[in-house]
């Protein structure tokens, strides 16, 4: 496979501080030396896309290893964007590790997708069970120039969680080894099903996905309550500046997807 831009990023875990022991960016992906921010022992680094978006035949790779103990925060310098696409769709493709009590954080700026764009996302994560993973995710559609929105072919992100042993600094297995903590898609097709009916975004513009992978993780109701004091709406009731939905695995993983009108 030929990269349109390759980065792959590996962390280990020096006294107390997170370092990179690996960092190599290849074609139209660059990586922001990280910064660490006052009272923070996690690293943040920023990934760049010099060539200002996403175009038809574009493949980007991008490989983060977290050794045990390690802490860090992946996000990107501006919003992605995907242009028309005439030809190929554009993909990205994401594989993580995360070894024994390692914690990342997947922190992107919004993908806008424009008229005619077609964008797959698959990202996997395998990750000791006492690790942590979150990642955010926001899409919404670019201007077009007959005034309509969702003029995009087509968005499929999906992301994968598993739980496995062996990675660096395990030391032992639990009842989660070997099992999958999370499979979410997200699929806007306009073509097939209009994103402003009730069984999509229900007139809303912005979609949003917020998932952790976690032992111990609140019950689904307790986040529910922390959005709805937060002015959130929750799954099925109407009103309010956004509509929530909570789902996931109970103690394991959790997805909160939010539709809302900005970002």
């Amino acid at each position: 496979m030929v990269w349109t831009g390759d980065v792959r990023l590996g962390f280990e875990r020096r006294g107390e501080r997170t370092v990179a022991r690996e960092q190599y960016c290849h074609g139209a992906l660059k990586v922001m030396r990280g910064l660490r921010h006052p009272g923070s022992r996690a690293p943040h680094w920023t990934l760049m896309n010099p060539g200002g978006g996403y175009v038809d035949g574009d493949r980007y790779s991008i490989a983060l290893r977290l050794g045990a103990g390690c802490d860090a925060v992946v996000d990107s310098q501006c919003a992605t964007k995907v242009y028309r696409c005439e030809g190929d769709d554009a993909r990205q493709t994401m594989r993580v590790s995360l070894g024994e009590d390692a914690v990342l954080g997947l922190r992107p700026h919004p993908l806008i997708a424009y008229r005619d764009a077609r964008y797959v996302q698959d990202t996997v994560v395998e990750m000791d069970p006492s690790a942590v993973f979150s990642c955010r995710e926001i899409v919404t559609s670019g201007w077009s120039a007959d005034g309509r929105e969702f003029a995009f072919d087509s968005v499929r992100m999906r992301l994968r969680v598993d739980f496995v042993g062996g990675l660096t600094g395990q030391t032992g297995t639990t009842a989660l080894t070997g099992r999958t903590a999370l499979v979410d898609n997200l699929v806007l097709e306009p073509g097939a099903v209009d994103p402003r009916s009730p069984v999509a975004l229900g007139g809303f513009s912005h979609v949003g996905t917020v998932a952790v992978v976690a032992e111990g993780l609140p019950s689904g109701e307790e986040v529910r309550d922390v959005c709805r004091a937060a002015g959130g709406v929750a799954a099925g009731v109407g009103g309010g500046r956004c509509r929530i939905g909570v789902g996931g695995v109970p103690g394991v993983s959790m997805v909160v997807r939010c539709l809302g009108g900005e970002t």
